[in-house]
């Protein structure tokens, strides 16, 4: 009984570090640590934007272990869900740093702001890693160019449907 909680120990520590050593599991826990020092930071100045930093570690946490247990592959559109959390976090890191910056203050809220920009190149890198890629650029071309034909062509429809109305008919000018 013994040896078999061992095996079991031994086969969940084989699992983290081996996840941990991944690329993924890396920026996970790179943005956990960082996350975590800005708090630190935010905390010794002003708890207002402290918040951001810990929800981020939150999920950072929660998302490790789902990848790390890899519950990641039996969610549908997980890849689109990490996507999303990335990118906004980025963004609200972008937004709160620029903000925090712009208002100045003490040295550690300066501290804090620098590394949130630090934290939006973090983010910013693990969404790009993270766009899910069972969507190519050639078919989201493909998509952008057939709604464009679409829109011009509801254009050119309601272009000639007003001049129609007040009485213009306007024919094709020849571009010779």
């Amino acid at each position: 009984m013994v040896e078999a909680e061992h095996l079991s120990a031994r086969g969940c520590w084989t699992v983290f570090t081996n996840f941990l050593c991944s690329r993924k599991g890396t920026l996970l826990c790179a943005e956990m640590i960082l996350c975590l020092v800005i708090l630190i930071w935010f905390s010794l100045s002003t708890p207002a934007y402290s918040s951001l930093s810990v929800v981020e570690m939150i999920l950072a946490e929660i998302f490790f272990v789902i990848y790390m247990c890899d519950l990641a592959s039996k969610i549908q559109y997980w890849s689109w869900i990490d996507f999303f959390r990335t990118l906004i976090a980025a963004t609200l890191y972008l937004i709160t740093s620029i903000v925090v910056l712009v208002e100045g203050g003490n040295r550690s809220i300066i501290i804090a702001g620098v590394l949130g920009l630090i934290a939006v190149f973090l983010f910013g890198y693990d969404a790009f890693i993270t766009y899910p890629s069972s969507i190519h650029l050639d078919s989201v071309f493909i998509l952008l160019h057939r709604n464009l034909q679409g829109i011009k062509l509801l254009l050119k429809v309601i272009y000639q449907a007003s001049f129609c109305h007040i009485g213009l008919v306007v024919s094709p000018v020849d571009s010779r």
